[in-house]
């Protein structure tokens, strides 16, 4: 469990208790602060926002032959928040987890921005979602380009017989 998810679990357990002392009312206090999307929420309406927190996150497997910057730049982004989980690695194969599709697309961008070369895709279905090629773009799949604010979503090509295209083919790709 996170230090975050301590927390959340932690303000949990005071919001449940009917009379507090005042170093338990101090420390709920603090923690609602810090976690102010837990502020005004009941005992049960916080409990059910953790458990939807926890059953909606998604899971986006990528392959690079720079995966340990991609995994750095996760754990040094995401350590903190409450639906984090450590990266599963199988060589340059890494699936990563995310509390939402923007979240999801935020950082792969990001990543992309870097000159990040990659192969984005969903692992429930291994159907690639996005890549990047290197040139500080992110595609999708088809080869468009992937743009702010945009869904990236499962295509019907399989993960293990995509290649990424060079870089003067996939500008040139509408």
């Amino acid at each position: 469990m996170s230090p975050i998810q301590k927390e959340q679990m932690r303000l949990l357990e005071l919001k449940k208790l009917q009379v507090l002392n005042q170093d338990e009312l101090k420390e709920r206090m603090k923690l609602e602060l810090k976690h102010k999307e837990f502020m005004h929420l009941t005992y049960t309406e916080m409990e059910a926002k953790l458990r939807v927190q926890r059953q909606t996150s998604l899971q986006a497997g990528v392959q690079s032959p720079f995966i340990d910057d991609v995994v750095n730049a996760y754990k040094e982004q995401y350590a903190q928040e409450s639906w984090y989980e450590e990266p599963g690695a199988n060589g340059n194969d890494v699936q990563f987890k995310f509390a939402s599709e923007e979240e999801l697309a935020n950082f792969f961008m990001k990543q992309s921005e870097k000159g990040a070369s990659f192969v984005m895709y969903d692992v429930a279905t291994k159907k690639v979602m996005a890549y990047s090629n290197g040139d500080g773009h992110l595609y999708h799949a088809n080869g468009g380009v992937v743009k702010a604010g945009e869904k990236i979503k499962p295509s019907d090509i399989d993960e293990q017989s995509f290649e990424i295209p060079n870089q003067q083919n996939a500008r040139n790709t509408p």
